[in-house]
Parts: structure tokens; sequence; C-alpha cells
């Protein structure tokens, strides 16, 4: 899964248990798994630009102004620290002949859960919805 989904639910759990980050942060990281049955591939990079890295910047600047950002951005570090190791901080994705992709976290299987990439864009824009009102409120 792309990584707005995976902030989504890292936020939404390091949220839960603020009070209790002991608990949150480990359970934060565990959700990254959960989600990684859902396949996401089949997006072109325009689409994966669209659906997932604008809306996580646009996340990113209502952190900042909502004063959530330290809780934000542990939240989608935590949901998405699988994917920063394994991808080296995503430049395995954005400069493929220089960077590898590790598999220290991921197996090397297609995941179980194979949506069509409509699925997978609307995914991408819920959990930004999602995200910015759980900022704004």
């Amino acid at each position: 899964m792309f990584a707005t989904p995976h902030t989504l639910a890292g936020f939404t759990i390091v949220t839960a248990f603020k009070d209790n980050l002991a608990i949150g942060i480990p359970l934060a990281i565990a959700s990254h798994f959960v989600l990684d049955f859902v396949n996401e591939s089949g997006l072109s990079k325009k689409e994966q630009l669209q659906f997932d890295v604008a809306p996580s910047l646009l996340c990113y600047a209502i952190a900042i102004f909502s004063g959530s950002f330290w809780l934000f951005l542990l939240g989608s570090i935590c949901g998405n620290l699988f994917d920063i190791i394994d991808k080296k901080g995503y430049l395995a994705i954005f400069f493929p002949s220089k960077f590898k992709f590790t598999y220290y976290f991921h197996l090397k299987r297609k995941p179980p859960i194979n949506p069509k990439p409509e699925i997978t864009m609307g995914i991408g824009f819920v959990s930004a919805v999602i995200l910015i009102l759980m900022l704004i409120y």
C-alpha cells in the first residue's frame, strides 16, 4: 500500500494511544504489515504523484498549521517505517538504478489483495480526506 494509507493508520493509532505511546508506537509500526496485504501496482508514476505524494504533502502542510505536526510526524514515520527502511528513504523509487530495494521487512511475493487501480486511487484519496479531517478537528 502507498504512503498515505500507512500514514493514516499510523497517525490514527498514535493519536488513539497518545497517552501511552509505549503501546501506540509498536501498534502503528505493526499496522504496516496489515496494509501491505493490499497490492498497490497498476498506477502510473503520474497517478502515484496525484494520489499519494501530493495528498501526503498536503497533509503535512495542514499538520504544521493544525498544531498536530509532531504527533502526525510520529504516526507517519511509524506507519511507513518499513518502507522508509526497505526503500532507502524512498530513494529506491525515484532512483532505482542507484538505490536498490531491500527485503528486510517485505516479502518477495505478490500481496493477496489486488484491487483495480481505480480502487487504489480511491483508497489514497479517501485516506487523505480522513487525515485532513482528523487534523482539522
